[in-house]
Protein backbone atom coordinates (compact mmCIF):
# COMPACT_ATOMS: atom_id res chain seq x y z
CA UNK A 1 0.00 0.00 0.00
CA UNK A 2 1.47 3.53 -0.87
CA UNK A 3 0.18 6.84 -1.55
CA UNK A 4 2.66 7.55 -4.44
CA UNK A 5 1.36 8.38 -8.00
CA UNK A 6 3.22 9.88 -11.41
CA UNK A 7 1.28 13.34 -11.99
CA UNK A 8 1.52 13.46 -15.70
CA UNK A 9 1.04 17.45 -15.37
CA UNK A 10 4.09 17.73 -13.34
CA UNK A 11 6.45 15.08 -15.36
CA UNK A 12 7.37 13.57 -11.53
CA UNK A 13 6.62 11.50 -8.84
CA UNK A 14 3.88 12.85 -6.08
CA UNK A 15 2.25 11.49 -2.96
CA UNK A 16 -1.27 11.44 -3.20
CA UNK A 17 -2.74 12.17 0.36
CA UNK A 18 -6.86 11.03 -0.47
CA UNK A 19 -6.72 8.14 -2.33
CA UNK A 20 -4.48 4.53 -1.30
CA UNK A 21 -3.19 2.81 -4.14
CA UNK A 22 -2.64 -1.22 -3.21
CA UNK A 23 -0.30 -3.17 -5.18
CA UNK A 24 -0.84 -6.80 -5.80
CA UNK A 25 2.78 -7.15 -5.96
CA UNK A 26 5.93 -5.69 -5.47
CA UNK A 27 7.01 -6.72 -9.27
CA UNK A 28 3.61 -5.25 -9.98
CA UNK A 29 4.58 -1.69 -8.63
CA UNK A 30 8.05 -1.58 -9.98
CA UNK A 31 6.85 -2.65 -13.70
CA UNK A 32 4.22 0.29 -12.94
CA UNK A 33 7.34 2.33 -12.16
CA UNK A 34 9.29 2.07 -14.68
CA UNK A 35 6.35 2.20 -17.55
CA UNK A 36 4.98 5.45 -15.89
CA UNK A 37 7.20 8.43 -16.88
CA UNK A 38 6.21 7.41 -20.41
CA UNK A 39 2.61 8.17 -19.63
CA UNK A 40 3.03 11.61 -21.24
CA UNK A 41 4.12 10.10 -25.02
CA UNK A 42 1.08 7.49 -24.67
CA UNK A 43 -1.98 7.25 -27.13
CA UNK A 44 -4.91 5.40 -26.25
CA UNK A 45 -8.14 4.26 -27.55
CA UNK A 46 -10.72 3.17 -24.94
CA UNK A 47 -13.87 1.73 -24.38
CA UNK A 48 -16.64 0.35 -21.74
CA UNK A 49 -17.35 -3.29 -22.60
CA UNK A 50 -19.78 -5.60 -20.49
CA UNK A 51 -17.96 -7.72 -17.92
CA UNK A 52 -19.54 -10.84 -19.01
CA UNK A 53 -19.49 -10.21 -22.75
CA UNK A 54 -18.30 -13.18 -25.50
CA UNK A 55 -18.51 -15.36 -22.77
CA UNK A 56 -17.00 -13.77 -19.80
CA UNK A 57 -13.47 -13.45 -21.02
CA UNK A 58 -13.01 -10.11 -19.36
CA UNK A 59 -13.99 -11.31 -16.07
CA UNK A 60 -11.84 -14.45 -16.82
CA UNK A 61 -8.84 -12.07 -17.24
CA UNK A 62 -9.93 -9.77 -14.07
CA UNK A 63 -9.45 -12.76 -11.73
CA UNK A 64 -6.84 -14.26 -12.99
CA UNK A 65 -3.91 -14.21 -10.69
CA UNK A 66 -1.09 -11.31 -11.20
CA UNK A 67 1.38 -13.93 -10.78
CA UNK A 68 -0.47 -16.01 -14.05
CA UNK A 69 0.78 -14.26 -16.84
CA UNK A 70 -1.86 -13.73 -19.57
CA UNK A 71 -0.95 -15.67 -22.81
CA UNK A 72 0.85 -13.24 -25.38
CA UNK A 73 1.69 -10.66 -22.48
CA UNK A 74 5.22 -9.82 -21.36
CA UNK A 75 3.78 -8.91 -17.57
CA UNK A 76 0.92 -8.13 -15.75
CA UNK A 77 0.83 -5.17 -12.86
CA UNK A 78 -2.47 -4.95 -11.09
CA UNK A 79 -3.07 -2.70 -8.60
CA UNK A 80 -6.43 -1.17 -6.77
CA UNK A 81 -6.79 2.71 -6.33
CA UNK A 82 -9.42 3.98 -4.15
CA UNK A 83 -12.59 1.62 -5.02
CA UNK A 84 -11.56 0.71 -8.62
CA UNK A 85 -9.10 -2.39 -9.43
CA UNK A 86 -7.38 -2.43 -12.37
CA UNK A 87 -5.02 -4.85 -14.65
CA UNK A 88 -2.57 -3.64 -17.06
CA UNK A 89 -1.08 -6.72 -19.60
CA UNK A 90 1.95 -5.54 -20.69
CA UNK A 91 2.25 -6.39 -24.72
CA UNK A 92 5.97 -5.10 -25.53
CA UNK A 93 8.93 -6.60 -24.48
CA UNK A 94 10.91 -4.46 -21.99
CA UNK A 95 13.74 -3.73 -24.58
CA UNK A 96 11.47 -2.88 -27.01
CA UNK A 97 11.25 0.17 -28.95
CA UNK A 98 8.17 0.94 -27.89
CA UNK A 99 5.75 0.27 -25.24
CA UNK A 100 1.94 -1.39 -25.68
CA UNK A 101 -0.51 -2.79 -23.01
CA UNK A 102 -3.94 -2.98 -22.48
CA UNK A 103 -5.37 -1.40 -19.44
CA UNK A 104 -8.41 -2.43 -17.38
CA UNK A 105 -10.65 -0.81 -14.54
CA UNK A 106 -13.57 -1.81 -12.96
CA UNK A 107 -15.78 -1.67 -9.62
CA UNK A 108 -17.43 -4.07 -7.76
CA UNK A 109 -20.81 -2.50 -8.17
CA UNK A 110 -20.49 -2.09 -12.04
CA UNK A 111 -21.43 -4.48 -14.87
CA UNK A 112 -19.15 -3.14 -17.26
CA UNK A 113 -15.03 -2.87 -17.71
CA UNK A 114 -13.29 0.42 -19.23
CA UNK A 115 -10.81 -1.42 -21.65
CA UNK A 116 -8.09 0.70 -23.42
CA UNK A 117 -5.23 0.08 -25.57
CA UNK A 118 -2.42 2.42 -25.16
CA UNK A 119 1.10 2.88 -26.63
CA UNK A 120 4.10 4.99 -27.21
CA UNK A 121 4.31 4.01 -31.00
CA UNK A 122 2.89 7.09 -33.18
Amino acid sequence: RHHLIYDDEEHGWDTDGDEVCTEASFSSFLIDAIIAPTVDDMHETDKLVGRDARGGVLAGVLDQSVHQAVEGTTAVMAFTYGDTRHKQLLLTPFDGPFVAYIALATQANMDTVGVAVVTTEP
